[in-house]
């Protein structure tokens, strides 16, 4: 009996000395030594994503890994935290502010379609969510203002002639 309880005193003594906190593993996540290969740290962005399964440096961290492992595995790893939070917004709204990760950000109108359609279901999950209506807002006007933005195009004009009718004014 002796030996049992010598046995679980060492252990219940051992046990908090390799736990870390949440606040720990991110300052382990966020520091970076010039020695240290990437990817030396994902067991703690995954051991981070566990206790808070919504840690966006986590997340982040799992992704830009298997961005440079040259794996196709977020779409699978988002699959899965949807799956696991069936009920919650939080995976959306990571997935499309992480989105940049699986997508090249050039292809806007692309960009913008996959992530009104994640902020849509998150919607379905939760109408009410501040955050969920406010990215999807902005998200709705970002796609309205942005032809506004570019320049026209035309191709009917000669610009080079418009440019020599105009030139520049040098410095004497």
């Amino acid at each position: 009996m002796k030996k049992i309880l010598t046995i679980l005193l060492l252990f219940s003594t051992i046990s908090p000395a390799f736990a870390q906190t949440i606040e720990e593993l991110e300052y382990d996540l966020s520091r970076y030594d010039s020695y240290e290969d990437f990817g030396k740290k994902i067991d703690k962005a995954r051991m981070l994503q566990q206790l808070d399964p919504f840690n966006l440096q986590a997340i982040d961290y799992i992704c830009e890994y298997y961005i440079w492992q040259g794996k196709d595995s977020i779409s699978i790893f988002f699959d899965n935290l949807i799956i696991e939070h069936p009920g919650k917004v939080e995976p959306y709204l990571l997935r499309t502010r992480l989105l940049h990760h699986e997508h090249d950000w050039h292809q806007r109108d692309k960009h913008n379609k996959l992530t009104v359609r994640y902020l849509e279901k998150a919607f379905a999950i939760d109408s009410t969510d501040s955050r969920v209506l406010f990215h999807l807002a902005k998200t709705y006007y970002r796609d309205f203002i942005y032809p506004l933005e570019k320049q026209p195009e035309y191709p009917w004009v000669d610009t080079a002639t418009i440019n020599s009718l105009f030139p520049e004014k040098k410095d004497e």
